[in-house]
């Protein structure tokens, strides 16, 4: 081979390898899987405090029933998540 074409290519394939490798010099910091129960702890935070939400805008409403039905029906979503986050609790 010609030294030259070689005085190139070398360089070149180094350049290519380095480039390519970069992204594993610092992966980024995730988290490879989440809990399960981590998630149902997060839906059941935010259903109360949706619930909270709700129940102060009782009071302003024109239509308390409505948001009423609104406030049951996340209270028996938070029910079915705590009996998945704490199945031995008694009913």
């Amino acid at each position: 081979m010609d030294p030259l074409l070689l005085l190139i290519l070398i360089p070149l394939v180094i350049l290519i390898g380095y480039i390519l490798s970069r992204p594993f010099e610092n992966p980024p910091d995730y988290q490879v899987g989440t809990s399960p129960k981590n998630d149902l702890q997060d839906q059941y935070d935010s259903l109360l405090q949706e619930i909270r939400v709700l129940q102060s805008e009782v009071e302003d409403s024109d239509h308390p029933e409505d948001i009423q039905h609104q406030i049951d029906s996340k209270k028996r979503q938070a029910a079915r998540l705590l009996q998945k986050l704490q199945p031995n609790l008694d009913s």
